[in-house]
């Protein structure tokens, strides 16, 4: 299962277990965020699309770092 989500103005691939780096978020090290511009849902079975969000949707996360990029 993956999620297409915005956060910053730019897109990306959420994926349960997986690592992705974002924009600066307002949140610490440790602190769970939620992402509920969540452009599209793909189970492997069904997919999804909002038009453009889909409602009442939305992902979790975790920060595990901030800082510049590097």
């Amino acid at each position: 299962m993956y999620a297409i989500i915005e956060t910053g103005g730019k897109q990306y691939r959420a994926e349960e277990g997986k690592t992705i780096r974002v924009e600066k978020l307002p949140a610490e090290k440790g602190e769970t965020v939620k992402f509920d511009r969540v452009l599209m849902i793909n189970d492997g079975k069904d997919m999804q699309v909002g038009k453009p969000y889909l409602d009442s949707c939305q992902v979790e996360g975790k920060v595990v770092a901030t800082g510049r990029r590097r």
